[in-house]
C-alpha cells in the first residue's frame, strides 16, 4: 500500500484556479486557463503581455486536454477575455488575456453574487 508521501509525490504539484472565475467565465476549463495565464505574467518578458506556451505544456500544467483547452479558448476569446495571435517564422500561436474585459466581468458581481456570463 501507497503512503500519503509516496501519492503526493507521483502526483505532482496541485493546480489552484479561482472558484469564483468559473462562476464568472462559465466553467472550470475557463477558469483553469485564465489562472493558470495569470502565473505566466510574473515570468514574461513580453512588455505587451503576450504569451507562447504549447498546448501539450498546457496540458502538463492543468490537466486540460487539447479538446476543453479549444473549448475553453473558443468561449474566453467570445467574452473578449482571450486575445490569439499568430507571430514569429515560423508562426506560433501567442495569447493574451485582455484584463479590462476580465475586470469588467469581474466587477459585474456584487455583494459576492456571481452572475455567470453566458
Amino acid at each position: 500500500m501507497l503512503g500519503k508521501e509516496t501519492v503526493r509525490a507521483r502526483l505532482g504539484n496541485p493546480v489552484a484556479y479561482y472558484s469564483t472565475l468559473a462562476r464568472i467565465l462559465g466553467g472550470v476549463e475557463e477558469s483553469l486557463f485564465v489562472s493558470h495565464f495569470f502565473s505566466w505574467y510574473d515570468k514574461g518578458h513580453n512588455p505587451e503581455a503576450w504569451i507562447y506556451i504549447t498546448q501539450d505544456e498546457i496540458l502538463e500544467a492543468t490537466g486540460l486536454t487539447r479538446r476543453n483547452q479549444e473549448t475553453a479558448r473558443r468561449r474566453l476569446r467570445s467574452l473578449g477575455v482571450l486575445e490569439e495571435q499568430r507571430a514569429g517564422i515560423p508562426a506560433r500561436l501567442t495569447y493574451r488575456l485582455n484584463l479590462g474585459v476580465l475586470a469588467a466581468l469581474v466587477h459585474k458581481t456584487r455583494d459576492g453574487e456571481v452572475n455567470r456570463v453566458r
